[in-house]
């Protein structure tokens, strides 16, 4: 099987996908990459199609909700907040928009190849407003955490709605050994914010090859 390539998998794509933006920047230049956005309101689709049309088929849009696994209707009712959206109406501050919804598992099957999971890098970064939770049991029912290489955002979202809720998903995260490492358009702005941003993003993929190498049985 040929080397590794990056997935980097952006969910809750900020309006500018700054970060994908610095991930090109630092990454692009020198390795293979597939890049997957996922973002509820497309509000921002025809500017961010044209600003990344350069990369071509390395970038797929997804313009929906991701929900947890127990969800199954097509469409979910978001609340504007700010700069993103929220299933949570504790966070409505521009009104209310109904989209279509699908699971992150399911969209991970349609754009990864899947004799390949596990052996590319798969980096996941979430801003999903507080709904990072049920994103992430989705990929547990699917069997796909264990491919995850990193995990990016700050996921702080649910803290401010709910801090019993917030416990309970820290119990959870630290129970999976899930770590994540704060990575948002803010960022962006700040010098030291960034070069923290990108050694994390190294160590991280330097950790997943390091450990595809050693035998099975070792």
């Amino acid at each position: 099987m040929e080397g590794e390539k990056i997935i980097f998998l952006d969910v809750g794509t900020h309006r500018e996908a700054l970060e994908i933006e610095f991930f090109q920047a630092e990454f692009g230049e020198s390795n293979q990459i597939k890049y997957i956005a996922v973002e509820a309101d497309n509000v921002h689709e025809l500017a961010l199609s044209k600003k990344y049309s350069y990369l071509g088929e390395s970038i797929r849009f997804h313009y929906c909700a991701v929900v947890g696994p127990e969800y199954k209707s097509e469409t979910v009712k978001f609340y504007r907040a700010g700069g993103g959206s929220s299933l949570y109406s504790e966070r409505n501050m521009e009104g209310e928009i109904e989209v279509p919804c699908t699971h992150l598992s399911k969209v991970i099957r349609a754009d990864c190849k899947h004799d390949r999971l596990g052996h590319d890098i798969l980096l996941l970064r979430m801003n999903c407003e507080g709904a990072e939770w049920p994103v992430l049991r989705d990929l547990e029912e699917a069997g796909f955490l264990k491919y995850i290489s990193g995990y990016f955002g700050m996921w702080d979202d649910l803290w401010k709605i709910d801090i019993n809720q917030d416990a309970a998903f820290r119990a959870y995260l630290k129970a999976r050994n899930i770590c994540n490492f704060t990575f948002n358009d803010r960022d962006m702005r700040f010098c030291l914010r960034r070069k923290a941003i990108k050694y994390h993003l190294i160590t991280r993929m330097l950790s997943h090859i390091k450990k595809k190498d050693v035998p099975i049985n070792s």
